[in-house]
């Protein structure tokens, strides 16, 4: 484990056997048995757990925790409008049809624009992904199927892209009230699924960025009790 001040990076070596993963140093190399039998397939993706504000990342796409309709809202999404420039980029999520009332975007998916006034810093993409709203949908196993959902077709965008980074900010924990112990733990398994199943994407580095002190130790608890 590397440790940087309020930054942890972790490379990933993962196993298929479930919940298996092995941190290693960086200048190791990770390894992911994809199969029984299979030779050892390198994978060098890290997670990187930060606090800070999400628009001030040195990545290649950000994500947006959006709603179905695609408007710009508040919290991080809200932020997000206000640093690309909200008329414009408002402009490009309304370019996705309303495939029923209100609906650009299902709970559980995720579409991508571009980054709009972001591109000076250097980030190319907003992927708009919609967490599910558990002040809505009450069951907790279909609050984590359509969270990990969520998570997952985010990275699924990047690497179709092939990107090299992105970063994610706590979705569906604030205004949508999912509950912070299934969020956290959602997305931390959802990435570390990912990175098992897809070991050879173009992803180089995922990185969660919390605004809260709160958040940020929580995310750091949850990846020590996930990534063992």
């Amino acid at each position: 484990m590397i440790k940087n001040k309020k930054a942890y990076v972790y490379c990933i070596s993962l196993c298929m056997a479930p919940g298996v993963v092995i941190l290693h140093a960086q200048q190791q190399t990770p390894t992911l048995q994809i199969a029984h039998g299979t030779p050892p397939v390198p994978t060098s993706t890290t997670v990187k757990i930060v606090q800070g504000n999400i628009v001030a990342q040195n990545v290649e796409a950000v994500v947006n925790a959006a709603n179905e309709s695609l408007r710009g809202g508040g919290g991080v999404c809200g932020a997000l409008f206000n640093a690309a420039g909200w008329q414009q980029l408002q402009n490009e999520c309304n370019q996705f049809p309303l495939h029923k009332q209100g609906v650009r975007c299902s709970t559980g998916d995720a579409v991508v624009t571009s980054s709009c006034g972001l591109k000076k810093q250097g980030i190319q993409f907003i992927i708009h992904a919609v967490g599910p709203d558990c002040r809505v949908i009450k069951d907790t196993r279909k609050q984590k199927k359509l969270l990990a959902r969520a998570y997952t077709k985010s990275l699924e965008k990047a690497a179709a892209l092939s990107l090299k980074s992105i970063a994610f900010p706590f979705i569906s924990s604030a205004i949508f009230a999912c509950p912070p112990d299934l969020a956290s733990t959602t997305a931390l398994e959802a990435v570390r699924d990912f990175i098992a199943h897809h070991p050879q994407s173009s992803l180089k580095e995922i990185r969660f960025v919390l605004f809260s002190e709160k958040d940020y130790k929580l995310f750091q608890t949850k990846k020590s009790e996930i990534f063992v």
